[in-house]
């Protein structure tokens, strides 16, 4: 049986937000969802801490891409 991906994401000790993937068919995966988005901060450096939640073997955590955008 395949795990349900649950990934945790906390900025800079903050508030942490779940994300719950969709169940899809073993084997496929989606691409290009959007599973956090940080409130504005200002400039300064930043720590991101994405935690893998989920212990169902195999829960596998695929990350494709990161946007920043300057403010």
């Amino acid at each position: 049986m395949y795990g349900v991906p649950v990934s945790g994401y906390t900025i800079d000790g903050g508030d942490e937000a779940t994300y719950t993937a969709p169940l899809i068919q073993p084997g496929f995966f989606e691409a290009r969802i959007l599973f956090y988005r940080s409130p504005p901060l200002e400039s300064g450096v930043h720590t991101l801490v994405i935690t893998n939640k989920n212990g169902t073997k195999p829960c596998v955590y695929w990350l494709d891409y990161f946007v920043y955008t300057p403010v």
